[in-house]
């Protein structure tokens, strides 16, 4: 289990500072609690994220203002969505299966 609390992201596979990244698996991970994604794969090939539970992230949402404190410039235009559960950006070939997303609570 990864407990991501007071962290942006849950898992990073980072292919921006690691050109070329490839042949990563994620699987059996319950990742939770991330500011903004609990999975976020950017610039990578032949990824596999496949029977993980990604639950209650997003947790920078601040619903009444609509915004993400902290939120990275490369997420344009979401200001309502802060990463939630899997963010896959520039992926391919890949394979993501069998997961399960479960959407933050939220008080009310």
């Amino acid at each position: 289990m990864i407990n991501a609390k007071g962290r942006s992201i849950g898992i990073y596979v980072d292919g921006l500072d690691n050109p070329g990244l490839s042949d990563v698996l994620i699987t059996g991970m319950t990742v939770t609690n991330a500011n903004f994604e609990g999975i976020l794969v950017q610039n990578a090939s032949y990824v596999v994220i496949s029977q993980n539970h990604v639950t209650a992230n997003n947790q920078s949402l601040n619903v009444a203002a609509g915004t993400c404190a902290g939120l990275p410039v490369f997420e344009t235009s979401e200001a309502m969505a802060c990463g939630e559960g899997i963010h896959l950006m520039g992926v391919h070939p890949s394979n993501v299966a069998n997961n399960v997303s479960d959407p933050i609570r939220v008080e009310s």
